[in-house]
């Protein structure tokens, strides 16, 4: 952040219970804009192409928005907050979204595809023999355009729920700064990232 002169500003970390709260608000507005980023993917054109990247779209999409309601979070988004900005038939749609989550993901078997075996045998009249196996295999990767949309329409809702909340959190922040005092807060580390340093092993050397 910059003062009115251009200046850059010092940034410290805080901790804290409202520092917290911000935190998970702002995490959902991350998931949130994912979802949308992968329904708008979608729906310019990609709902009708073969290959992975759709169904890597849908439950990239789908796993995002599952994890707002995960029960580990305290201040997750409920099915209440849902009722009350998108109306109570969307509460079906929610379920219907997690129950895609859960069938995609935590399942090691899919009931999202299927797989049908059989047996090729020769024709009525020729001498009776099974001459070879034949399968047919399907798997839903994706909802249809109405479902994707209605999918962004509940993300792009959820969102503005938590963005709204986001200015008086900032400002309970900023007031925990305030009453935590300079010396505190100029004690704690300034914002950053350290990138963890990796170490790349080439295995054993090569003996000629």
């Amino acid at each position: 952040m910059e003062d009115a002169l251009g200046v850059e500003l010092p940034a410290h970390q805080l901790n804290g219970p409202e520092v917290d709260e911000l935190r998970r608000a702002l995490e959902h507005i991350g998931d949130l804009d994912h979802v949308i980023a992968c329904c708008d993917e979608l729906l310019a054109g990609r709902l009708g192409q073969q290959g992975p990247l759709v169904q890597a779209l849908y439950e990239s999409a789908v796993i995002s928005y599952a994890r707002c309601f995960n029960s580990g979070r305290r201040d997750k988004i409920t099915e209440r907050s849902i009722s009350e900005v998108a109306g109570p038939s969307a509460v079906n749609f929610h379920r219907h979204i997690i129950a895609m989550r859960n069938r995609h993901v935590a399942h090691a078997v899919s009931d999202q595809s299927e797989l049908r075996i059989g047996v090729i045998v020769t024709r009525p009249g020729d001498p009776w023999d099974v001459v070879g196996t034949g399968y047919l295999s399907a798997r839903r990767v994706a909802d249809d355009a109405t479902g994707i949309t209605q999918l962004r329409r509940l993300a792009t809702l959820l969102r503005e729920l938590n963005a709204q909340r986001v200015p008086e959190l900032e400002a309970a922040v900023a007031a925990a700064g305030r009453a935590a005092g300079e010396d505190v807060v100029r004690s704690q580390p300034e914002l950053g990232w350290t990138v963890p340093e990796i170490t790349i092993s080439s295995g054993p050397p090569h003996q000629n």
